[in-house]
């Protein structure tokens, strides 16, 4: 089973077409990656299907980075536990 954050790479780069071996954790959703609202939208409800979770409204306010989502999700899943 991929880790976490291959798993968090694998959702972004396939909305956004990239490659997700050039993902960092760093990487800025809106800036480096260039994504718009809607797309963040697009990839936090990718992500609550790729893991069975349920982010809290407004999440798109709480990420900026990959590495945000990572600790998000995991947060979730932690919380679901």
């Amino acid at each position: 089973m991929k880790g976490l954050s291959d798993r968090i790479k694998n959702v972004v780069a396939k909305l956004l077409e990239k490659n997700p071996r050039e993902l960092n954790d760093g990487d800025w959703l809106r800036g480096a990656l260039g994504a718009d609202s809607a797309e963040i939208v697009e990839i936090l409800c990718a992500i609550e299907k790729e893991f069975g979770v349920s982010l809290a409204q407004g999440a798109e306010g709480m990420v900026s980075t990959v590495g945000d989502l990572q600790r998000l999700v995991s947060d979730r899943l932690a919380d679901a536990a």
